[in-house]
């Protein structure tokens, strides 16, 4: 992919981007809302990445999955970081429950979800567009 090309895939910084993503490849394809999921949106400046269902969007039971800084009071912090290295962009959160998430979305489109909540990780990949 030429450099103009990886620019315009990932004009990141300014504002939040929203991908629209197909789930290639899961270690759990059982679990409803994975399968559901068909977008991406994140935000290098706001520091977060959410994983939602579009069509439920600005209905009263929106699905999106967000992973953001938030305080939950006397349950603890979520906390989260993203990072634009120019090839990817990379982002790792801590659920307040102490779940690490990691993420990955690729100049070519491909975004990986890796967490572990039990004794071993659990792996999720889709193919995104912009």
């Amino acid at each position: 992919m030429a450099a103009a090309s990886l620019a315009a895939f990932f004009a990141l910084p300014a504002a939040a981007q929203t991908y629209s993503c197909e789930l290639e490849d899961s270690d759990d394809p059982d679990k409803d809302w994975i399968r559901d999921v068909d977008q991406v949106v994140v935000d290098v400046a706001g520091q977060s990445i959410d994983i939602r269902v579009a069509r439920t969007m600005g209905t009263a039971n929106p699905q999106n999955y967000n992973f953001r800084n938030h305080d939950w009071g006397s349950m603890g912090q979520d906390t989260m970081t993203v990072k634009d290295t120019g090839y990817f962009v990379t982002g790792a959160a801590m659920r307040y429950d102490g779940t690490p998430y990691i993420f990955k979305l690729w100049f070519t489109g491909a975004f990986y979800m890796t967490f572990n909540d039990s004794a071993q990780p659990t792996n999720y990949k889709w193919n995104c567009t912009k």
